[in-house]
């Protein structure tokens, strides 16, 4: 049973919001075939906790809760509404969540709620074994109904992201970080607006501009870290300069040939390495209201129109906090 103390704590670094995120996925794995008849097969922390790119003043985590119990064809029918009240109550109710859980919504995909000073989405999945399960399925499932499964992705978005980080040294997520940094800066989520882009889409373009900026700069690439931020800035820009071009995509986890009916055939198009029915050109980029909490699994407008209009302002040299 992981330990909690008495009264509510607050982390202050990345650090301790991963350490908040590893005692809840605990507690969970232990407590809720007990408490809510739901056997967790797996559980994966995505968002910036799982993907390694938090920045130190801002950090999230999507705990995607994977289950033979969740039935891919009843979520076609009835989504995720038998489980989801369970889960808060548990959490609700337990000595030792209860005290430093705050729900803030039930979406009809999962709970967002905020742990330990740390915003989260808790999410369900269906148990794929293996990502080519996953994908044929949606493939043989209507359009509208994929989305319900985008969580089902996590688990290889966190690998993909890994891969990311280890070809890297760690650069790549560093910029990712430093893109996230701007983006907040740029669109402050007390102010709302059109144009955000989703931290998932950040962190692809930048990922594309890296791996771009690498193949130019050659093999020692790595050795000059400034001169490989530069580039990946003005990759960046370019690729949003000419996004109604944007060809992003990569082939890890499926072909492009073996999901022609998912994939768009055509540009613009930034597809999700982990799940190829999420074109992110669309899905990643939208309206906000003031106050209102940016989600990786909300669908988006499709409107790049501000994002084109602000690149200009972004430099990936910048350190973190000059974004502040």
């Amino acid at each position: 049973m992981a330990l909690r103390n008495s009264a509510p704590q607050y982390v202050g670094t990345a650090d301790q919001a991963a350490e908040a995120v590893t005692g809840l996925v605990l507690d969970i794995k232990e407590k809720l075939e007990a408490e809510c008849g739901l056997r967790p097969t797996e559980v994966v922390v995505g968002g910036s906790i799982g993907h390694r790119t938090a920045l130190p003043w801002k950090f999230d985590a999507d705990i995607v809760i994977y289950s033979e119990d969740i039935v891919a064809e009843e979520v076609e029918k009835s989504g995720y509404d038998r489980w989801l009240g369970k889960i808060h109550h548990f959490m609700q109710k337990d000595q030792d969540i209860s005290e430093c859980y705050q729900l803030q919504n039930i979406t009809a995909h999962g709970l967002q709620f905020i742990y330990e000073g740390v915003d989260m989405n808790l999410l369900l999945s269906p148990h794929w074994t293996r990502p080519g399960d996953y994908f044929k399925y949606l493939s043989s499932i209507s359009p509208s109904l994929r989305f319900r499964f985008s969580a089902s992705a996590a688990k290889w978005q966190v690998q993909f992201f890994k891969q990311q980080s280890s070809q890297s040294k760690d650069l790549c997520c560093d910029l990712i970080k430093r893109a996230k940094a701007w983006r907040d800066h740029t669109w402050p989520r007390g102010s709302g607006g059109t144009g955000r882009p989703s931290s998932y889409l950040v962190s692809l373009l930048v990922a594309k501009a890296f791996e771009n900026s690498q193949k130019k700069m050659g093999l020692f690439s790595t050795m000059y870290p400034d001169t490989l931020a530069l580039k990946t800035t003005e990759e960046l820009k370019y690729m949003l300069l000419n996004h109604k071009t944007i060809d992003v995509y990569w082939e890890h986890y499926y072909s492009l040939s073996q999901y022609q009916s998912m994939v768009p055939s055509s540009v613009p198009r930034v597809i999700d390495p982990a799940n190829p029915s999420n074109n992110l050109y669309d899905t990643g980029i939208g309206y906000y209201c003031a106050n209102e909490k940016s989600s990786d699994f909300e669908q988006g407008d499709g409107d790049w129109t501000a994002f084109k209009k602000k690149i200009h302002t972004a430099d990936l040299t910048k350190p973190i906090e000059h974004w502040l």
